[in-house]
């Protein structure tokens, strides 16, 4: 854009372009900042024998005022077209793309009202539980332990396989996954949607992943749980001709 004198660098993010979103009122926000090259994280470094640590992203983190389910506002078309009973396709025409196949317009069974598996609260704000941030764990992570930490990947557009667009020539196995979230659940068996896909989808109950050394996982976890976030080591990373996923999960495996 330098030639219209506009000098930015485009560093990353995504423009919101849903037909969900075209007929009703759309925010958006811009946020730019600056990081010193010596605390610059590459997942380049990502390499073997590190160690993948997952936070979780269900549960209340001391910050939060209602349990989260995890959603990480990722997936939320599929989530409210698949869970979401017909009634509101009348009620809210603007609210849906009309170029979607009428069929999946909305085809769920519950009301917005609806008591959701969690207690207190109901199935809209289930669906649309905040996003969790991580940033006051990252930030004392970063205090201590800035230098070991080989990559971090948050697991959202890709899901439990977002590391791969990242590594070359390396193995990453995930085989101490969290459970799968009760969301995660509901819009499987209601969108008939394979365990496979799923993974590839959403974040399958971590949402946040750090490849770090064998010998702070513990002081990492520690950390974490401080804050009333779970988390776990939940896979490692080994060398390899090629660039291969294997989730290894209460679903089966899978590779990718």
């Amino acid at each position: 854009m330098a030639e219209y004198n506009i000098n930015i660098m485009l560093t990353g993010g995504e423009t919101a372009d849903i037909g969900d979103l075209t007929k009703t009122l759309t925010l958006d926000a811009v946020a730019a900042s600056f990081i010193s090259e010596n605390n610059y994280i590459d997942n380049k470094n990502i390499q073997n024998g590190d160690v993948i640590i997952g936070l979780e992203s269900t549960g209340q983190a001391v910050w939060e005022d209602t349990p989260n389910s995890g959603i990480g506002s990722n997936g939320l078309t599929l989530a409210r077209h698949t869970l979401l009973n017909n009634i509101y396709k009348n009620l809210y025409p603007e609210s849906f793309d009309n170029n979607t196949e009428n069929d999946l317009i909305y085809c769920g069974n519950y009301l917005l009202t609806d008591e959701s598996p969690f207690i207190g609260l109901d199935m809209g704000k289930f669906i649309l539980s905040p996003t969790k941030t991580y940033l006051p764990i990252m930030k004392e992570i970063f205090q201590y332990y800035l230098d070991d930490i080989h990559g971090i990947i948050h697991c959202t557009g890709g899901g439990q396989i977002k590391v791969k667009r990242f590594i070359n020539n390396l193995r990453i196995i995930k085989n101490n996954l969290f459970s799968v979230p009760a969301l995660f659940e509901m819009i499987k068996t209601s969108a008939n949607i394979d365990w496979k896909q799923m993974y590839e989808i959403f974040n399958m109950g971590h949402r946040l992943e750090l490849y770090v050394p064998a010998d702070i996982v513990s002081e990492i976890i520690a950390i974490s749980e401080k804050y009333n976030v779970k988390a776990k080591q939940i896979g490692y990373v080994e060398n390899n001709d090629t660039t291969e996923i294997i989730i290894k999960s209460e679903h089966g495996v899978f590779v990718y």
